[in-house]
């Protein structure tokens, strides 16, 4: 269980993850993330570890990490349950216990935390299948020439914004939920500039510099 808990928690999970970020030339994109990405990514860590034979293929990491994909489904149900379908505490913890085999002082605090938040806990598993969907859509695209250290540090790259932009990004296609909402045919992702922002001329010139710069280089917007 540490061993995942480092992976999903550190290297090559959240902490890498958040380094790439903040070292992001934009401070919207070092500072603006999108949960799903982060803990979408954490969650397919664990995965491309395990299918990468992470201490020598041992069985029993490969059936913790199964154990804990199966959590990541249930919090999705979970927080659905309660705040949609209007789950009492026992039909949580049945769910949570005697379902997906977790433990009953963790079921409980999550009982807690799923009643005080709302939409957080879907983000694992949202999250990790947005990038499952875009590392096969990419395998699929460059087949034998697929480099999976390339793919992995140009996901990382655009620091974390929703995935569905950085799969615009990695494969030149349009958000087609977004142009059809907007009543248009769907047309490729551009990156463009931002309309400069207005600024009283008393603006100090520090105050200056850390909105108009970033602002013009907002995620999956602009250069």
């Amino acid at each position: 269980m540490l061993h995942l808990l480092s992976i999903h928690e550190a290297v090559p999970g959240h902490y890498l993850e958040g380094v790439h970020s903040i070292q992001n030339p934009s401070i919207l994109r070092a500072v603006l993330r999108s949960g799903a990405f982060a803990e979408g990514w954490a969650v397919y860590t664990e995965d491309m570890l395990a299918n990468a034979g992470y201490l020598d293929g041992d069985p029993l990491f490969r059936l913790v990490q199964l154990k804990f994909y199966l959590r990541t489904i249930a919090n999705a149900l979970l927080d659905q349950g309660v705040h949609v379908d209007g789950w009492t505490g026992e039909q949580a913890m049945d769910l949570m216990v005697r379902r997906t085999f977790q433990q009953e002082r963790e079921a409980a605090g999550k009982w807690v935390r799923v009643q005080l938040t709302s939409a957080q806990l879907p983000t694992y598993f949202v999250g990790v299948q947005e990038h499952l969907d875009l590392r096969k859509a990419i395998e699929e695209r460059d087949g034998a020439a697929f480099d999976a250290k390339k793919y992995n540090d140009t996901v990382l790259s655009f620091g974390a914004p929703p995935v569905k932009y950085v799969r615009a990004m990695m494969l030149n296609k349009p958000d087609p939920v977004a142009e059809r909402l907007a009543g248009r045919a769907p047309t490729a992702v551009r990156l463009s500039p931002l309309p400069s922002i207005a600024l009283p001329s008393t603006a100090p010139p520090r105050l200056r510099s850390l909105i108009i710069s970033p602002c013009q280089r907002a995620v999956g917007l602009c250069n």
